[in-house]
C-alpha cells in the first residue's frame, strides 16, 4: 500500500514540476527565437541582447503565474501531508 502511495507522490511531484517549468520555458523559448531571427536579419552579435529581453520575459511571466504557481505548489504540499496523516494513522511501514 505505501509503496502505491509513493509512487503516486513521484508522479504527481513531476507532473507538477512539468506543470510549473512550462509557461516560464514557452517564455524562453519564444522569446529566444524572435530574438534570433532579429539577430539573423541584422547580423547583430551581441550577448546582452539576447539575454536581457529573455530575463525579462521570464522575470514577467513568473511575476504573473507565481499566484497560480504557489496554489499548486500549496495544494500539492497539503496532498503530501494528507498521505503523511494517512500512513501514521494505518500504523506505519511494517505494521
Amino acid at each position: 500500500m505505501e509503496a502505491d502511495i509513493s509512487v503516486n507522490m513521484l508522479r504527481e511531484s513531476l507532473s507538477l514540476l512539468m506543470m510549473i517549468s512550462l509557461p516560464l520555458l514557452v517564455v524562453g523559448l519564444i522569446v529566444g527565437v524572435l530574438l534570433g531571427l532579429f539577430q539573423a536579419a541584422t547580423q547583430v552579435q551581441e550577448a546582452s541582447l539576447s539575454f536581457v529581453p529573455k530575463l525579462i520575459g521570464i522575470a514577467l511571466t513568473f511575476w504573473f503565474c507565481a499566484p497560480w504557481m504557489g496554489d499548486k505548489i500549496l495544494r500539492f504540499f497539503h496532498l503530501v501531508f494528507d498521505q503523511v496523516v494517512q500512513i501514521g494513522s494505518s500504523g506505519g511501514i511494517g505494521a
